[in-house]
């Protein structure tokens, strides 16, 4: 943990199997890594500087865990199974504790997860193209937070591709995300970039591609 105002390591936490990502609940209360090679999520209480929790492949995780993201509300964390194709969610107790209350397929190598300014959908990108070599096509996966299911993909062919996905918020005749996805030509055919990012509709110029 790096200070932000002095900018020098404050305080260091072990974390077996090779983290891969690190999520922090809005509260401040939970840090929340990934694990890769390990499965796990480790849950980190930054008061007492220990890991208090420690999540599975046995009780409900994926394989080979690449990202995890928390909803603005801090009540929900997903974390995206990279071998396991699936998108896992977990829900926070009072006591700050997790379980496994669920998980989505969503496709061949699930690996960028981005959340909804109203925490009513879920952005999965995926690092392979799906099809043959030459057919094939990119995509995203648009799961929906509740239900927890999926509500759609966005999908696209070009050779060099940047395109704008609207996501409809808990009202969709109001509340519209804009999410910047990029795409880049590969060998083995069209391949997105292994992030989401989620932007407010003011930072949108134009948009090539509407779902």
């Amino acid at each position: 943990v790096i200070s932000a105002a002095t900018k020098q390591r404050v305080f260091s936490i072990p974390i077996p199997g090779r983290p891969s990502s690190i999520a922090i609940t809005p509260d401040g209360a939970r840090i929340l890594v990934a694990s890769s090679d390990g499965n796990t999520v480790s849950v980190i209480d930054p008061q007492s500087r220990e890991v208090v929790q420690t999540l599975r492949e046995s009780d409900g995780l994926g394989r080979d865990l690449r990202h995890i993201v928390v909803s603005p509300d801090g009540a929900s964390a997903y974390v995206s199974s990279y071998v396991g194709d699936r998108v896992t969610r977990l829900e926070r107790y009072k006591s700050g504790q997790y379980t496994v209350s669920g998980s989505v397929a969503v496709g061949r190598r699930p690996l960028g997860l981005a959340v909804a300014a109203d925490g009513s959908h879920v952005l999965v990108s995926h690092y392979l193209p799906r099809g043959t070599v030459d057919n094939n096509e990119t995509w995203v996966s648009v799961i929906a937070a509740s239900p927890f299911a999926l509500h759609h993909e966005a999908w696209w062919r070009a050779w060099w591709a940047r395109t704008w996905v609207t996501v409809p918020g808990a009202d969709s005749t109001v509340s519209v995300h804009m999410v910047w996805i990029e795409s880049i030509t590969t060998r083995r055919g069209i391949s997105p970039c292994d992030s989401v990012a989620m932007m407010s509709s003011t930072d949108v110029s134009a948009a090539s591609s509407t779902f």
